[in-house]
Parts: structure tokens; C-alpha cells; sequence
């Protein structure tokens, strides 16, 4: 997947019945601006490699270059269903919850500065959160 749709900008496999590792393929598909993984039985822990995810990695004014389309999103916020038409360019999230992953948080998320939201509920995450770096 990685390899041949590397400029795929949104991503949402939300309640497909995946189970498993996240594939570490998902990190070549670099110009990732919405990533939605939640309910499924995804295991294991979160890719360190999920850090290099490049248009989650510059700021919200540099994400025009990345993307310029809309889309129809759905999204869970505070437990409830939304739906609305999103300037992808403007939304930038990533949403695992509701899987069975565990495990360390990896410090790498910290450095996707354009990041919005960033969903883990429902999972059984242990030990170290990311910082922010200076």
C-alpha cells in the first residue's frame, strides 16, 4: 500500500474488522492528513515510525502544499457521529481508538506539530506519553 499510493492524504478504515499490528507500510504514505484506524482489533503497539508522516510534521500555514481538495469526513467527537464537508488542507488527525493496542505511546507523535486531534481512547496504553521537544 505504501509504495504504490504514496500520495494518498486521507485514510479511513474505521470499523473494517482489521486485526493485528499496524502495517508499517501505512508509514510511507507521507502526505497523511487524516488517518482513521478506530474500531477495529488493530494489536501491538503504534509504528515509532508514525512520526514521519510529513504534512503532520509542518506547520498548518505549509499544509496548503500538501492538499488543496475536500471531503466528506466522519468523525467521532466527545461519542458523537459527525459528518461535514472538510477542506482537508485545514484537518489534520489521526484517530486508533477503540483497538486493543498497548504498550509505550511513541515520543515521535510529539514531533507532528500540525497534528489537531489525536484519538487513543479505548486502548490500554502504558508508560511513557510523548513531550513536546524543544
Amino acid at each position: 500500500m505504501g509504495e504504490n499510493l504514496s500520495s494518498v492524504e486521507f485514510l479511513s478504515l474505521r470499523s473494517n474488522n482489521l486485526d493485528g499490528d499496524i502495517p508499517h507500510q501505512l508509514s510511507q504514505l507521507t502526505h497523511f492528513q487524516i488517518l482513521d484506524l478506530s474500531h477495529n482489533a488493530l494489536t501491538r503497539v503504534i509504528p515509532r515510525s508514525f512520526g514521519n508522516f510529513s504534512a503532520m510534521r509542518v506547520s498548518q500555514n505549509s499544509l496548503r502544499e500538501f492538499s488543496d481538495i475536500g471531503a466528506d469526513v466522519f468523525l467521532n467527537w466527545n461519542g458523537k457521529e459527525l459528518d461535514f464537508f472538510a477542506h482537508l488542507d485545514f484537518l489534520v488527525l489521526v484517530d486508533l481508538s477503540h483497538n486493543n493496542l498497548f504498550g509505550n505511546i511513541p515520543g515521535e507523535l510529539a514531533d507532528l506539530i500540525a497534528l489537531q486531534s489525536l484519538n487513543l481512547s479505548g486502548n490500554h496504553f502504558t508508560g511513557r506519553v510523548p513531550s513536546s521537544r524543544p
